[in-house]
């Protein structure tokens, strides 16, 4: 059973009891065979090799979207898989993609089809706010605060509505665009919306690098406040803005610089009374390893990734 509002179905079914489980994109494999069939009812033969790079890249381009799957294979068919490499072009992302994001997924409805929807006012704001977020895979009120002040992105929106950081985050988590259900108390949007957002508001690489470095600026600074093992969280979190920086950018001494962060981060990691300083060195190293993200996002450098859960363990 699908549904927005799991909260009202829970204590209404009989036992066993309904299990959330997050929605989930379509991967690359669903691609691949949409591909070909597609490639099939128009005659057209290609080798498994060539259809997974055709898939590879439709699935990057859409996340995986059902919504937008539909667009690419509509955009494959009337160009008769001519000149493919044209998707990556920034004005066919604006011409497949807009009218879904603008139409559907910024929309009042888009946002809370579960509950009210906002007025034009309120939904300015939370897409003003989630523009904000798009940097971020996870946020708190922290962050909301962070960008809420005196030249924030956020500033204008509470003073326009009259509403309070509390008021914000509160509103926000009424909205239809976070993973349910997410066990830690922060927030986070689905990430294949999230990567969508990020690459149709920021459009450039370079807008988009700089959002992800004032975003690594802030986490980083909000990681000195962290106990226990949120601070293990933010470590990692801090790695993948860093890696999403220095890709972006090209950095010719990416790898430097990360093995660099991961030594600084790791070494500054604080016991408890409840975790040994190993203890939390170790969650983190886990967490980096169920990371699809991270390890993606250094996916190019070999071994790169294998040194950098090295040096969080072992950072001296």
């Amino acid at each position: 059973m699908a549904s927005r509002r799991e909260q009202e179905w829970i204590g209404v079914t009989p036992r066993p009891r309904l299990k959330l489980l997050p929605l989930t994109k379509f991967r690359v494999e669903v691609m691949f065979a949409a591909l070909r069939e597609l490639a099939e009812s128009m005659n057209r033969d290609f080798s498994d090799a060539e259809l997974l790079s055709h898939a590879e890249l439709v699935h990057r381009l859409s996340e995986g979207l059902p919504a937008l799957l539909y667009c690419y294979l509509n955009w494959i068919y009337e160009a008769q898989w001519n000149g493919l490499d044209r998707l990556k072009d920034r004005e066919q992302f604006d011409r497949l993609t807009k009218s879904y994001i603008e139409e559907q997924l910024i929309s009042a409805t888009g946002l809370c089809r579960s509950g009210d929807a906002p007025n034009e006012e309120e939904r300015r704001a939370l897409a003003r706010t989630f523009q904000a977020m798009a940097p971020y895979r996870i946020f708190t009120q922290s962050h909301l605060r962070h960008h809420a002040q005196p030249g924030g992105a956020l500033h204008g929106v509470l003073e326009d509505l009259n509403w309070t950081v509390d008021k914000l985050w509160d509103e926000v988590g009424k909205t239809d665009w976070l993973t349910r259900p997410l066990p830690q108390p922060w927030q986070e949007v689905h990430p294949p919306i999230r990567r969508l957002l990020c690459h149709h508001w920021y459009t450039s690489e370079a807008s988009c690098a700089q959002a992800y470095r004032d975003a690594r600026e802030f986490v980083q600074s909000w990681a000195r406040a962290q106990t226990g093992s949120d601070q293990s969280v933010a470590l990692v979190e801090c790695l993948w803005h860093e890696a999403q920086v220095l890709s972006l950018s090209r950095a010719s001494d990416m790898e430097e610089k990360l093995i660099a962060l991961a030594r600084e981060l790791s070494l500054h990691i604080v016991p408890s009374d409840t975790y040994s300083q190993a203890n939390l060195r170790s969650y983190a190293v886990t967490l980096m390893t169920q990371d699809e993200e991270l390890e993606e996002a250094v996916d190019g450098m070999n071994g790169l990734f294998e040194r950098l859960l090295a040096t969080v363990r072992t950072p001296a």
